[in-house]
């Protein structure tokens, strides 16, 4: 082949077989952890932050979501903390390949460079902030409005009756 070498997987070391063992060995205690702890039931302890201010901090929600996801519950784990549940299924992905390149003893993944780990680290850390801020937003607003006797009927019918009588009037 003229001196060319392939570009496909190579063989894995025996400290990125132990690197990747352990790797699969943290996601799965942490697999068994969000199944068998039902935060419903289980007291977990309170979030500082919310007993302090009573608004969620950036990771409220996120126990319920994985939770959620582990018993396959997708459109609730999405509804308690979506950064969160795609994180953790993206986690999921990565374990799931790092158990087929043990089996195989060839390296599928590259590793990334220093520089785009710290990038995928900020880009996290940074979806959970604007998750965290526009949930924060949504707190302070929900807090503005006062409750209404009735309910949103009794708005609504409210609303009603002011603007049938401001056209009345006119």
């Amino acid at each position: 082949m003229n001196g060319v070498t392939s570009t496909s997987t190579k063989q894995l070391t025996l400290k990125k077989r132990r690197q990747k063992a352990a790797g699969i060995a943290v996601w799965w205690m942490s697999f068994l952890l969000f199944f068998f702890l039902n935060p419903d039931r289980n007291p977990l302890p309170v979030c500082p932050f919310h007993e302090l201010t009573g608004y969620s901090c950036p990771t409220c929600g996120t126990t319920h979501a994985l939770h959620a996801l582990v018993h396959f519950r997708l459109a609730e784990a999405l509804s308690y903390h979506p950064v969160a549940a795609v994180i953790f299924s993206l986690f999921t992905f990565v374990a799931c390949l790092w158990i087929v390149e043990l089996v195989s003893g060839r390296e599928l993944l590259r590793r990334f460079p220093p520089a785009a780990a710290k990038l995928l680290f900020f880009i996290a850390a940074a979806a959970f902030l604007v998750f965290w801020v526009i949930r924060f937003v949504a707190e302070v607003n929900k807090q503005k409005v006062p409750e209404q006797p009735g309910g949103s009927e009794a708005v609504f019918a409210q609303y009603c009756i002011s603007t049938s009588s401001e056209k009345i009037s006119k």
